[in-house]
């Protein structure tokens, strides 16, 4: 893991994936996200985990208000030739949470030493 990766540092950037997933690729919004680990020292804690849930609403309200998970996203992800529907965004949001959450629980371990149950 990257020296100064932090569990604040995660959540930013998963902030920042759900905000690029589903402000930018899959309606097609021109905005700057932010997607690195680093966290400035202006926030608190409480202001970026409420920056995350904030972010994770709206993609729940995007999700919800779809007719169906076929819908293709407006652009393509940066990198990429083709939209994909927002069935592949979701998966890869699964895939992108459970990820960091693994990186989450290194940090943890790293932190008070416990592993197992």
């Amino acid at each position: 893991m990257p020296s100064g990766t932090s569990l604040l540092g995660l959540i930013k950037h998963l902030t920042a994936v759900e905000e690029h997933w589903f402000r930018r690729v899959f309606p097609g919004e021109d905005c700057g996200i932010d997607m690195s680990l680093d966290v400035p020292a202006s926030p608190t804690r409480d202001e970026v985990v409420a920056a995350c849930r904030q972010a994770c609403a709206r993609s729940d309200e995007i999700v919800g208000a779809c007719p169906g998970l076929s819908v293709m996203a407006a652009i393509a992800n940066q990198g990429e030739d083709q939209a994909v529907s927002l069935r592949r965004i979701v998966v890869h949001m699964i895939e992108e949470t459970a990820r960091h959450s693994g990186h989450a629980e290194s940090l943890r371990e790293q932190i008070d030493g416990a592993t197992g149950l």
